[in-house]
């Protein structure tokens, strides 16, 4: 008898253990984002026009789904940096190098353009009055886990980036 309940507790931690297949991301439209879509990617490296190693967009994507205030199913990525874009009428900005653990995790995920948030460093008041877009993804389980990018809208240069994983 103790075997099986010692088998049993092995098999339920086992369950209880093992990683998601997916995860939920709840998009949030934030102030200054003009109807959009959003796309999930990995990154690929490859021999660009100018014959440097640049940073190419995969041929598919993870996701593709129009920005509202929705839950998404985002399937489980393997090791490596993702990539998260907006295309609408200001262009296409793009957020890289974003690691596969803010991918991996259940998240809300909200986007804002040329808003100064009250999440953002003191040392970025600079940015104020640029024209820049800021993707804000946080851990649905444990909010000292999050992770900010801002980028120059309508491109992929970065300006500011904060994260946090405790």
């Amino acid at each position: 008898m103790k075997v099986y309940t010692l088998l049993g507790l092995a098999l339920l931690i086992a369950a209880c253990t093992a990683e998601k297949e997916s995860y939920t991301h709840t998009l949030a439209q934030g102030e200054g984002i003009p109807s959009s879509v959003i796309y999930y990617w990995q990154e690929a490296t490859g021999i660009g026009v100018t014959g440097a190693l640049d940073l190419m967009e995969s041929a598919t994507h993870i996701v593709k789904t129009p920005l509202k205030n929705i839950d998404i199913e985002v399937p489980q990525v393997a090791n490596g940096n993702y990539s998260i874009s907006i295309e609408n009428e200001a262009g296409k900005t793009i957020f890289t190098e974003i690691p596969e653990k803010f991918i991996n995790m259940d998240a809300e995920v909200s986007f804002s353009s040329k808003v100064f948030e009250p999440f953002f460093l003191k040392e970025w008041n600079p940015m104020k009055g640029k024209d820049y877009t800021t993707v804000y993804i946080k851990s649905k389980l444990d909010n000292q886990v999050f992770y900010i990018k801002v980028v120059l809208t309508g491109t992929a240069q970065e300006i500011a980036k904060y994260s946090e994983d405790f």
